[in-house]
């Protein structure tokens, strides 16, 4: 597999390999990633601006959590409303 070379490349290569249970996967874990660096590995109070997305694109992802299910569509969109740096940082 090709190294993608640009988000778009990213996001085509994610799509390829994920089916429905893994794009959903996705938006959750997307929800759930803080700034782990600033936490001991026991703490589990996060303070909201730790978290790697905010306001818009929670809000969009967590519509999409509520109603369990993520198409690709959906993926796209989310995909498309994170930068390259929070991409890398959530992983997956």
């Amino acid at each position: 597999m090709m190294t993608p070379t640009s988000k778009e490349d990213l996001c085509k290569e994610y799509l390829d390999n994920y089916n429905d249970i893994n794009r959903f996967d996705f938006c959750k874990l997307v929800l759930s990633k803080y700034r782990f660096e600033n936490y001991k590995l026991s703490e589990h109070n996060i303070k909201k601006n730790d978290y790697i997305i905010q306001d818009d694109i929670r809000f969009n992802i967590q519509q999409i959590i509520n109603k369990e299910e993520c198409s690709e569509d959906d993926f796209k969109k989310i995909f498309n409303m994170l930068s390259i740096e929070q991409i890398t940082y959530i992983g997956f």
